[in-house]
C-alpha cells in the first residue's frame, strides 16, 4: 500500500511540474514614443518574472533596429519558445507612446 501511495504522488508531482511548464510565459514588450527618440526600450520578462531591459535603435533605423530586436527575439526562441500571441496598444501618454508586446509559450 505504501508503494502505491508513494508512485500515486510522484506521479502526480512528475504531472504537476508538467502542467506549469507547458504554463510558462516569456512576455517580450517593445515601448517607443511617436516623437521619435533615437532608441527604443525592449523588456524581456520570464516566466518566473526577471525582467531585463535593453535598448536598441528605434524605427528610423530599420535596419539596426529590426537586427537588435531579433537577435532578442532569437534568444528566447532559442530556449524552445514560440511566439503565442502579441498586442499593440497606443494608449499611454496620450497615444504618443506605443507598446507592443509579444508572448511566447513553449509548444
Amino acid at each position: 500500500m505504501k508503494k502505491v501511495f508513494i508512485s500515486v504522488f510522484l506521479l502526480l508531482v512528475c504531472f504537476s511540474f508538467k502542467v506549469s511548464g507547458q504554463n510558462s510565459v516569456y512576455i517580450i514588450s517593445e515601448v517607443f514614443a511617436l516623437n521619435a527618440p533615437l532608441f527604443d526600450s525592449v523588456y524581456v520578462t520570464t516566466p518566473t518574472g526577471v525582467t531585463t531591459s535593453y535598448q536598441i535603435p528605434n524605427n528610423s533605423n530599420v535596419p539596426g533596429h529590426d537586427a537588435a530586436l531579433n537577435i532578442i527575439i532569437n534568444g528566447v526562441t532559442t530556449l524552445g519558445y514560440t511566439i503565442a500571441d502579441w498586442t499593440q496598444n497606443r494608449s499611454i501618454a496620450g497615444g504618443q507612446t506605443v507598446v507592443t508586446r509579444w508572448f511566447l509559450k513553449k509548444p
